[in-house]
């Protein structure tokens, strides 16, 4: 299988236009069984620091100028993943701050989910119910299970 080599600084902003296009056919604007479809174009497999991981970036678009953008991460070839690494992605795909965090599993994988929320294009922090959360000198915030759509937790 061969996996994307373009470094993340030029693969990022590849990825993240297409999802901006993919908008209309997302989750809410869209029924969930119809962004399923479609998730395979959102789905990218990428070698980082020597881990085949495949990542899913999607933007969501909620009523009042609500969005979500999310990146979930699963390793292809072991069931985890360095939360270096999962870290390392959030950041470079979603930034640094306002970040929230969930993982779940999924057909035997672990699935690392970063979400990022925002209002008329400014970021917003997670929901209250989220709870604090520091890895090395990252701070974030994790959600409570049961976030919604799994796509875009």
């Amino acid at each position: 299988m061969e996996y994307e080599q373009k470094p993340l600084d030029q693969l990022i902003p590849e990825i993240k236009a297409l999802s901006e296009r993919l908008i209309p056919y997302t989750f809410p604007l869209v029924s969930i069984e119809f962004e399923q479809d479609i998730l395979i174009l959102k789905q990218r497999d990428i070698v980082l620091d020597g881990y085949a991981i495949s990542v899913i970036h999607s933007k969501a678009q909620y009523p009042g100028d609500f969005g979500i953008e999310s990146l979930q991460i699963s390793s292809i070839y072991t069931p985890f993943l360095p939360f270096h690494i999962v870290c390392k992605l959030g950041r470079a795909f979603l930034g640094n701050e306002y970040l929230g965090y969930a993982e779940f599993f999924k057909k035997n994988e672990k699935v690392y989910c970063w979400t990022l929320r925002y209002q008329e294009g400014t970021k917003i922090p997670p929901t209250d119910s989220s709870e604090d959360a520091v890895y090395e000198d990252f701070e974030y915030k994790i959600l409570p299970i049961g976030c919604g759509n799994l796509y875009s937790c």
